[in-house]
């Protein structure tokens, strides 16, 4: 299992807490190695040279990962 690291969040209550969370496990690196990496040059190199909204990231990122939609990958 990874390191685990520690993020703010928030309850159900609206009450902030800070929580654990695995930032470089089996789960993580399989993701980064079959999806994210792909996916998130993909997006850079869209939105290359232009200061874009949040509307052109999430076009950019909808565009870029249409194929990876519903891929199941062993860890």
């Amino acid at each position: 299992m990874g390191k685990p690291g520690r993020v703010m969040s928030v309850s159900v209550n609206y009450k902030p807490y800070v929580r654990r969370v695995v930032r470089d496990g089996r789960a993580q690196k399989a993701f980064a190695a079959n999806i994210g990496n792909a996916a998130g040059s993909c997006v850079a190199g869209k939105i290359k040279g232009q200061k874009p909204g949040k509307g052109a990231v999430i076009d950019a990122l909808k565009s870029c990962t249409a194929q990876y939609k519903g891929i199941h990958y062993s860890i």
